[in-house]
Protein backbone atom coordinates (compact mmCIF):
# COMPACT_ATOMS: atom_id res chain seq x y z
CA UNK A 1 0.00 0.00 0.00
CA UNK A 2 1.19 3.50 -0.79
CA UNK A 3 2.15 5.02 2.59
CA UNK A 4 0.38 8.32 1.82
CA UNK A 5 -2.84 6.44 1.10
CA UNK A 6 -2.41 4.56 4.38
CA UNK A 7 -1.79 7.78 6.26
CA UNK A 8 -4.80 9.48 4.68
CA UNK A 9 -6.97 6.51 5.63
CA UNK A 10 -5.55 6.52 9.16
CA UNK A 11 -6.37 10.23 9.53
CA UNK A 12 -9.96 9.57 8.52
CA UNK A 13 -10.23 6.53 10.76
CA UNK A 14 -8.87 8.27 13.85
CA UNK A 15 -11.62 10.85 13.27
CA UNK A 16 -14.12 7.97 13.45
CA UNK A 17 -12.70 7.18 16.90
CA UNK A 18 -13.25 10.81 17.96
CA UNK A 19 -16.79 10.72 16.55
CA UNK A 20 -17.54 7.61 18.62
CA UNK A 21 -16.06 9.32 21.66
CA UNK A 22 -18.37 12.30 21.07
CA UNK A 23 -21.31 9.87 20.96
CA UNK A 24 -20.15 8.40 24.29
CA UNK A 25 -19.93 11.87 25.83
CA UNK A 26 -23.36 12.88 24.48
CA UNK A 27 -24.92 9.64 25.75
CA UNK A 28 -23.37 10.24 29.16
CA UNK A 29 -24.84 13.75 29.31
CA UNK A 30 -28.24 12.37 28.35
CA UNK A 31 -27.94 9.54 30.89
CA UNK A 32 -27.94 6.81 28.24
CA UNK A 33 -25.31 4.97 30.24
CA UNK A 34 -25.28 1.63 28.40
CA UNK A 35 -24.97 3.42 25.08
CA UNK A 36 -22.21 5.56 26.53
CA UNK A 37 -20.24 2.47 27.62
CA UNK A 38 -20.75 0.93 24.20
CA UNK A 39 -19.58 4.02 22.33
CA UNK A 40 -16.61 4.61 24.66
CA UNK A 41 -15.33 1.09 24.07
CA UNK A 42 -15.76 1.31 20.31
CA UNK A 43 -14.01 4.67 20.25
CA UNK A 44 -10.89 3.17 21.85
CA UNK A 45 -11.17 -0.05 19.85
CA UNK A 46 -11.31 1.97 16.63
CA UNK A 47 -8.03 3.64 17.62
CA UNK A 48 -6.46 0.19 18.07
CA UNK A 49 -7.63 -0.81 14.62
CA UNK A 50 -6.13 2.36 13.14
CA UNK A 51 -2.72 1.46 14.57
CA UNK A 52 -2.87 -2.18 13.51
CA UNK A 53 -4.05 -1.35 10.00
CA UNK A 54 -1.31 1.23 9.54
CA UNK A 55 1.64 -0.62 11.04
CA UNK A 56 0.78 -4.31 11.36
CA UNK A 57 -2.09 -6.64 10.60
CA UNK A 58 -5.53 -6.55 12.11
CA UNK A 59 -6.85 -9.73 13.75
CA UNK A 60 -10.30 -11.23 13.27
CA UNK A 61 -11.56 -10.87 16.85
CA UNK A 62 -11.66 -8.05 19.35
CA UNK A 63 -9.60 -10.06 21.84
CA UNK A 64 -6.99 -10.71 19.15
CA UNK A 65 -6.69 -7.02 18.28
CA UNK A 66 -6.45 -6.05 21.94
CA UNK A 67 -3.80 -8.72 22.47
CA UNK A 68 -1.81 -7.52 19.47
CA UNK A 69 -2.10 -3.93 20.69
CA UNK A 70 -0.70 -4.94 24.07
CA UNK A 71 2.08 -7.00 22.50
CA UNK A 72 3.12 -4.41 19.92
CA UNK A 73 2.58 -1.14 21.79
CA UNK A 74 2.44 -1.75 25.54
CA UNK A 75 5.11 -4.43 26.00
CA UNK A 76 7.47 -2.49 23.72
CA UNK A 77 6.71 0.70 25.68
CA UNK A 78 5.70 2.60 22.56
CA UNK A 79 2.56 3.58 24.48
CA UNK A 80 1.84 3.97 28.20
CA UNK A 81 1.02 0.92 30.31
CA UNK A 82 -2.17 2.57 31.61
CA UNK A 83 -3.73 2.16 28.16
CA UNK A 84 -3.75 -1.60 28.65
CA UNK A 85 -5.96 -1.22 31.73
CA UNK A 86 -8.18 1.30 30.00
CA UNK A 87 -8.95 -0.97 27.07
CA UNK A 88 -9.42 -3.96 29.37
CA UNK A 89 -11.94 -2.09 31.52
CA UNK A 90 -13.72 -0.61 28.50
CA UNK A 91 -14.02 -4.06 26.91
CA UNK A 92 -15.34 -5.65 30.13
CA UNK A 93 -17.93 -2.98 30.91
CA UNK A 94 -19.09 -2.72 27.29
CA UNK A 95 -19.60 -6.49 27.30
CA UNK A 96 -21.57 -6.39 30.55
CA UNK A 97 -23.61 -3.40 29.39
CA UNK A 98 -24.42 -5.02 26.06
CA UNK A 99 -25.32 -8.50 27.31
CA UNK A 100 -26.37 -8.41 30.98
CA UNK A 101 -29.91 -7.07 30.97
CA UNK A 102 -29.91 -6.82 34.78
CA UNK A 103 -26.81 -4.64 34.91
CA UNK A 104 -27.43 -1.04 35.92
CA UNK A 105 -24.38 1.10 35.09
CA UNK A 106 -23.39 3.70 37.66
CA UNK A 107 -22.93 7.22 36.32
CA UNK A 108 -19.52 7.73 37.96
CA UNK A 109 -18.16 4.51 36.51
CA UNK A 110 -19.42 5.36 33.03
CA UNK A 111 -17.96 8.86 33.33
CA UNK A 112 -14.59 7.29 34.20
CA UNK A 113 -14.82 4.94 31.22
CA UNK A 114 -15.54 7.85 28.88
CA UNK A 115 -12.65 9.82 30.36
CA UNK A 116 -10.32 6.85 29.90
CA UNK A 117 -11.51 6.34 26.32
CA UNK A 118 -10.56 9.97 25.64
CA UNK A 119 -7.09 9.45 27.17
CA UNK A 120 -6.69 6.29 25.08
CA UNK A 121 -7.60 7.95 21.79
CA UNK A 122 -5.51 11.03 22.51
CA UNK A 123 -2.47 8.84 23.27
CA UNK A 124 -2.91 6.94 20.00
CA UNK A 125 -3.48 10.18 18.12
CA UNK A 126 -0.30 11.67 19.64
CA UNK A 127 1.65 8.56 18.59
CA UNK A 128 0.27 8.85 15.06
CA UNK A 129 1.06 12.57 14.93
CA UNK A 130 4.63 12.01 16.06
CA UNK A 131 5.26 9.09 13.71
CA UNK A 132 3.06 9.64 10.66
CA UNK A 133 1.03 12.83 10.50
CA UNK A 134 3.97 15.23 10.37
CA UNK A 135 6.30 16.02 7.51
CA UNK A 136 9.06 14.17 9.36
CA UNK A 137 6.87 11.07 9.72
CA UNK A 138 5.83 10.90 6.09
Amino acid sequence: MNMHVGIDLAKGRIQVAYDRLKAAEDNLLNLHLRDSLHSAYYAAYTAIRVLLNLEHEEQRKHSGNIGEFRRLYIKTKKLDLALSSYIGDLYRYRDIGDYDLDYIPEHDLVADMVKNARKFIEAVDEYLNLNYFTEEGI
